[in-house]
């Protein structure tokens, strides 16, 4: 039942395919030869459309469905065909899927080290923002101590400057 909605409206064909190749398997387990056959075929022609790797995954599962319907039919030379292609299909599919698991491998690599990269980007920003800050804070506490030196310094001069004239003042007041 769910197959024919999953046809019409989902069109996930390697699902779909999986469901053919276990569909046929199960008529081919009750002896239903022909309703096997046309599970079988269902899912041979679509096959065809798929990416490399599904395809491979799907026909080493419907060559290993049909090696069992050619010995349920006891036709012993296709039988051993159909296995040999399972054999076959099985391990292309397993080396493609062993090449990418090593290029998603290396890609997560890549992706991590970009990751690291950035995350150091960012550090190293942080850092020169903390310096920055802390340097700004210096100068203007420099600024700060050099103006109130000055103005304590101009302060004293006038200081000094008050009391040289007192100290004339007092003495021209002693002389006279």
């Amino acid at each position: 039942a769910g197959l024919g909605y999953m046809e019409t409206y989902h069109r996930d064909m390697p699902f779909i395919t999986g469901l053919y190749a276990s569909l046929g398997e199960c008529y081919l387990a009750c002896g239903d030869f022909a309703a096997a056959r046309e599970y079988i075929d269902k899912g041979r022609n679509e096959v065809e459309q798929f990416p490399e790797i599904e395809r491979l995954k799907c026909l080493k599962e419907l060559y290993a469905i049909e090696s069992s319907y050619q010995s349920g039919l006891g036709q012993q030379e296709l039988f051993r065909l159909y296995l040999d292609s399972s054999l076959i299909a099985s391990s292309q599919y397993e080396q493609l899927t062993g090449q990418h698991i090593i290029l998603l491998g290396q890609q997560q690599l890549q992706e991590t080290e970009i990751q690291l990269k950035s995350q150091q980007v960012v550090r190293q920003k942080n850092i020169l923002i903390f310096v920055l800050v802390i340097l700004a804070v210096i100068t203007g506490a420099m600024i700060i101590t050099i103006r109130l030196y000055r103005r304590r310094n101009s302060a004293y001069r006038a200081l000094a400057e008050k009391a040289k004239e007192w100290a004339q003042h007092k003495e021209l007041a002693t002389e006279d």
